[in-house]
């Protein structure tokens, strides 16, 4: 199956059969992929298909729209799973169905580029556009994490995780996952690296070494005719 919702919002089938018709019932599965594999409360589905003006049976409507959204996944070859519990209801899926998460991962990969490259500057340049869209991504926030601590911005590093940890309570009642636990505890003891730069360099003091080494018990290489020493 494909969700979209970069545009109008739709999924399909491998036949190219639309499951999701109808305003509300659109609504109500964008508000589950945009945080697929978290729990939606039913308050914020009711908000979200409603707006400010939800009908008494709002709450019975919702669960009778999830119920056809189920009923319509079911013939998929590989269906989506909806989960309810006392949070709400939320989305499984993976992340190739998604095309927004299929962009994200694109950026990610990237920015990470430039981080392995020592490019931090560059990669804060670039995430605001990005971040302003999916300000409680986790992966994204490590980005920049990583970014401003490579660019020499420890303080604002920890902030940006102070922000994602309150927004991340405050809407949706969670914690941040355990790879942004551990590299805020490594930036506040001091031990944590500038990742990409430090990676970077050790790569490159590593050739330097081995090519000292080569150069010591082989003699200089001579290069190819066209190229000066």
């Amino acid at each position: 199956m494909r969700f979209r919702i970069l545009g109008p919002v739709d999924c399909a089938t491998g036949s190219g059969e639309l499951l999701a018709t109808g305003q509300r019932q659109q609504k109500l599965l964008a508000a589950l992929l945009l945080d697929a594999g978290r729990a939606v409360s039913t308050d914020t589905l009711i908000s979200i298909v409603w707006d400010d003006w939800p009908p008494a049976t709002a709450r019975n409507q919702i669960h009778t729209r999830v119920s056809r959204l189920r009923r319509a996944f079911a013939g998929a070859e590989r269906p989506p799973r909806i989960a309810s519990g006392p949070a709400g209801y939320w989305l499984h899926l993976d992340d190739s169905e998604l095309d927004v998460a299929v962009f994200r991962d694109l950026v990610a990969r990237g920015l990470r580029l430039l981080l392995r490259l020592g490019r931090g500057a560059e990669v804060l340049d670039a995430l605001p556009d990005v971040m302003a869209r999916h300000p409680l991504h986790e992966g994204l926030v490590e980005l920049r994490m990583c970014a401003l601590l490579q660019t020499g911005r420890r303080a604002e590093a920890l902030g940006a995780y102070s922000q994602l940890r309150e927004r991340l309570a405050d809407e949706l009642g969670l914690d941040p996952r355990q790879g942004l636990v551990s590299l805020h505890r490594d930036i506040l003891r001091g031990t944590a690296e500038a990742p990409a730069a430090a990676r970077v360099g050790r790569r490159s003091a590593a050739r330097s070494r081995v090519r000292r080494t080569v150069v010591r018990s082989t003699g200089p290489r001579s290069r190819p005719d066209g190229y000066a020493a």
